[in-house]
């Protein structure tokens, strides 16, 4: 990759992108589904950290789930402190797919939000949590179809009034993506997912 290939001293170009809308709600007693594969967890990490705060300053709060994903047992990141977290109900649930592990069957985000979905649908429809995503563009559309298909299946409604109502749930500001590592290949696939949500909805008016 772009940093793997550099020799010492040599320049390294970058660019900072800030990410707006991807925060806690400003209603702390709305529940958080946190997914992040990989890297995708490192904006989760100052998401537990206020989280603490809110609760050393006593303030009410509610479910916050996270679902990680790896290769291996060995590259779990933060494991001792998602640990601590889960035992002090700052996290409530944390979730670990393992895509690559010689001793577990492979599993990625998206199967573990389906094997969940009851619980998810819970907290997310139900109670109106909020949704936030951060990695892969693929990870990212692969998440959104299954929760997609996870809620035409309960709900037994068409794929336009999935869109529908996955379109209200971003306008809410309650679905946050924050993706990167957009190739040409994945930014197609993506660009085409988008125009096919779009033409549903607009079909669905």
């Amino acid at each position: 990759n772009y940093l793997a290939n550099m020799e010492a001293q040599e320049p390294l170009y970058f660019f900072v992108r800030s990410a707006p809308g991807f925060h806690l709600p400003k209603d702390t007693s709305e529940p958080m589904v946190l997914i992040g594969p990989g890297t995708g967890i490192a904006p989760f990490r100052s998401f537990w950290q206020e989280l603490e705060v809110w609760r050393e300053l006593k303030m009410q709060r509610s479910k916050v789930w996270l679902f990680f994903g790896c290769r291996t047992r060995e590259m779990d990141l933060y494991t001792e402190e998602k640990a601590l977290l889960e035992r002090e109900k700052i996290l409530d649930r944390v979730f670990l797919a393992l895509s690559r592990d010689p001793e577990t069957p492979k599993t990625y985000v998206q199967q573990q939000i389906e094997k969940e979905f009851d619980s998810f649908y819970q907290l997310v429809v139900k109670e109106k949590g909020h949704v936030y995503v951060c990695g892969d563009v693929t990870m990212a559309e692969d998440v959104y179809q299954t929760i997609r298909n996870c809620i035409a299946i309960k709900e037994q409604k068409t794929e336009a009034e999935v869109e529908a109502f996955l379109l209200t749930l971003r306008h809410e500001n309650r679905y946050h993506e924050d993706i990167f590592g957009i190739t040409s290949h994945a930014g197609e696939a993506r660009n085409k997912s988008t125009l096919r949500r779009g033409s549903r909805t607009l079909n669905a008016l």
